[in-house]
């Protein structure tokens, strides 16, 4: 995990994945789980359970686009 993750994960209580897809997910205003994923180097099946997480938290909101699944 880089540093600014660490940073992040401690101040805010966050997990090393809930802290890389953050992270991620900042530079991206629309993303599939897929391209979280990716960009955050985490399993795109293990992303699921920290995308939960961060929504619940209020970190992310879920958003819907035709045809696609949401969180």
């Amino acid at each position: 995990m880089d540093d600014h993750a660490k940073k992040l994960a401690s101040v805010f209580n966050l997990s090393e994945y809930e802290a890389r897809l953050y992270i991620s997910a900042l530079d991206m205003s629309e993303a599939t789980v897929s391209d979280l994923a990716s960009r955050a180097d985490i399993p795109r099946t293990a992303v699921y359970p920290p995308l939960k997480q961060l929504a619940s938290k209020g970190f992310i909101s879920p958003l819907k686009s035709k045809g696609k699944r949401t969180l």
